[in-house]
């Protein structure tokens, strides 16, 4: 007997996909709004007319948002089931009977024959199908808008001051060099990049635009491009110690709009900026930022001290001198954009404003002056001298990071006619850090001048602003290292008996060879370690058969029989070897304040071990220094 079975069991499979595209990111509102511009000074008194006058405009208007679509696909999935039969065999088994026949012989008689039944099996076949369900997926694409948002800087009345903002909000910036920069929008686009606009302006105060630069967050962002498409990416860049894209200009650049194209998650927030001409200068502005920036922890803030100032009064030449030493630490987070701010001989009754005014006493101007600055520890520069205001920048690029300390020593030269028994120094610090800007208030010290404790007849070399660097040496003293290498300037560019321009610093004199112009070689450092005399007598070349000698036979010059000492060979090769320091006149050796110094044809090399580690291991000696005080010496024999 067959019996068949058939079970069908439907299975119903539903899938859904639902594809999220998601949207630019929109910019921080916060960050849009209008920073003031400075309140317009008066410099006229308007006479009443009959001509009526405008209305001013409201100096505040909220941020444009332009939304532009752009038409995306997101595709949907559709399941259709497919069906599929599989036989399922199964075997049950049927007897059958088979018999078997036995004969069994019986003596003298017939035999007996016995049946005896058999089963056998025979398989039984029954089928029974499967069903099975195979999703088969098709895709429909579904029509998606997605907005491109532009973000566009509140509009400022002309003519109007606008109310003081907070440091979050800069879309415009006037840096100390004479350039404003204009943050002019920024579009996020559908394609996921974004592309950032800015003005650039030279005001009337301005000398010629070299370059400027904007931070970039390169750790989340890629340049794709730049217009215009003469720019560089600094890595940082040198000047300013900023990482992000750099547009160099020419001596005709009076305004330019630029624009950047980046790809990254990027929202709004502030960036430094920086413009460099005769000198770099810095701010804060609406830029780029990382858009996960505002889950991460802000830095520590700078905790700034500085230490009761040092003070004492000597007499050189019969003049008198207070010489004034800052000791400045930071236990805190990276202070940015450090300058401490001196006010020599300040009187309680005068203004109190430091700005310098015009009714000041002209008189009292020539009561004090800067006659000498000196970084005992660190790093620095003198921004400007105005009057009795001095202005000192505080670290590498204005930076001092955390436990850095900096050590300024102020020399400061007092009339020889004034009666007064008592000076007075005003001074702040201002510095930037997480906080936004930061100032260690007005402190008034006195000095008692009864109190003098050492004559010397030394000649006091001041020292001078960067921006007295002559221009023909201007490209070579930055290019080669700058302050750290070269030193401040001693004097303006002097033209010699025999037709060389030269120009002191610290640490090198500067000369311009007309009869090699147009050559890498117009431009050269005088031979100073030679013309001072700190040259020794040769000594013989390593001998050859010592293979222990080989890197100093390298080393050896036969053409003044000396050889570069190991600790000094990077930094001469690196930094200009033969046409910035010239041949090795002397073997090394260590001088009386226990530093091993070496001299060349054109500088002294000093190694610090007190900077072991840092860019400052190697220094100039202040061969430029001792070679002016040689030449005013001899003017005054002259005389």
């Amino acid at each position: 007997m067959k019996r068949v079975l058939v079970t069908l069991v439907p299975i119903l499979v539903s899938t859904f996909l639902v594809l999220n595209l998601a949207a630019a990111p929109l910019a921080n509102a916060a960050v849009l709004q209008q920073v003031p511009s400075p309140t317009p000074t008066a410099t006229e008194t308007p006479t009443a007319t009959n001509t009526p006058t405008e209305t001013p405009t409201a100096t505040g208007v909220a941020p444009t948002l332009t939304v532009t679509p752009t038409l995306a696909v997101t595709p949907t999935l559709t399941v259709t089931p497919t069906l599929t039969v599989t036989p399922t065999v199964t075997v049950t088994p049927t007897a059958i009977v088979t018999p078997t026949v036995t004969v069994t012989p019986t003596p003298g008689g017939a035999p007996t024959t016995t049946v005896t039944p058999t089963a056998a099996v025979t398989p039984t076949v029954t089928v029974t199908p499967t069903l099975t369900v195979t999703p088969t997926a098709t895709m429909t694409s579904t029509a998606t808008v997605m907005p491109t948002v532009t973000v566009t800087p509140p509009a400022t009345a002309t003519g109007m001051p606008t109310a003081t903002s907070t440091p979050s909000t800069l879309p415009q910036v006037i840096l100390s060099n004479g350039f404003r920069i204009t943050f002019l929008g920024a579009t996020f686009n559908g394609d996921g990049s974004s592309d950032w606009r800015y003005q650039v302006e030279k005001l009337s105060n301005a000398s010629n635009l070299d370059y400027w630069v904007l931070e970039l967050p390169l750790s989340c962002s890629r340049i794709v491009r730049g217009v215009p498409s003469s720019y560089t990416e600094a890595k940082p860049d040198p000047n300013t110690g900023i990482t992000g894209i750099k547009w160099d200009t020419n001596n005709s650049f009076t305004s330019g709009n630029f624009t950047v194209n980046l790809t990254g998650k990027l929202t709004t927030g502030l960036v430094r900026v920086a413009a460099k001409s005769s000198n770099a200068a810095q701010g804060l502005l609406v830029g780029p930022r990382c858009a996960d920036d505002d889950k991460k922890p802000l830095p520590p803030p700078a905790i700034i001290k500085i230490e009761l100032p040092e003070t004492r009064i000597v007499v050189e030449n019969n003049i008198t001198f207070v010489v004034v030493v800052f000791n400045i630490n930071n236990r805190g987070g990276r202070a940015k954009g450090v300058f401490l701010i001196c006010n020599l001989d300040d009187d309680d009754d005068d203004d109190d404003d430091d700005d310098d005014d015009d009714d000041d006493d002209d008189d009292d101007d020539d009561r004090v002056k800067l006659a000498d600055l000196k970084f005992l520890e660190g790093a620095g520069y003198v921004k400007e001298i105005k009057g009795r205001q001095v202005v000192i920048g505080v670290g590498q690029d204005n930076v001092i990071n955390q436990d850095g300390t900096i050590k300024i020593e102020l020399k400061i030269r007092l009339d020889d006619d004034d009666d007064d028994d008592e000076f007075k120094l005003k001074y702040k610090l201002e510095y930037n850090d997480s906080k936004g800007v930061q100032e260690m208030g007005q402190e008034t010290m006195n000095v008692n001048l009864s109190s003098t404790t050492a004559t010397s007849p030394t000649v006091t070399l001041p020292r001078l602003s960067v921006d007295t660097i002559d221009i023909r040496f201007r490209s070579r003293w930055e290019t080669g290292g700058g302050m750290r290498i070269y030193g401040l300037p001693l004097t303006g560019p002097i033209t010699r008996d025999d037709g060389i321009t030269v120009q002191f610093f610290e640490r090198a004199r500067f000369e311009y060879h007309t009869d090699l112009e147009g050559t890498r070689f117009v431009v050269l450092l005088g031979r100073l370690g030679s013309e001072l005399g700190y040259a020794q007598p040769p000594i013989p070349r390593p001998d050859d058969d010592d293979d222990d000698d080989d890197d100093d036979r390298d080393w050896y010059f036969s053409a003044t029989g000396h050889l570069i000492a190991s600790p000094f060979r990077t930094f001469w090769a690196t930094r200009g070897g033969l046409v910035t320091f010239g041949y090795p006149i002397s073997e090394a050796f260590t001088d009386d304040d226990g530093l091993l110094v070496q001299y060349f044809e054109r500088v002294r090399l000093e190694v610090h071990p007190e900077f072991a580690g840092t860019e400052y291991e190697i220094l100039l000696g202040l061969l430029g220094e001792e070679a002016l005080r040689i030449d005013l010496d001899d003017d005054d024999d002259d005389d």
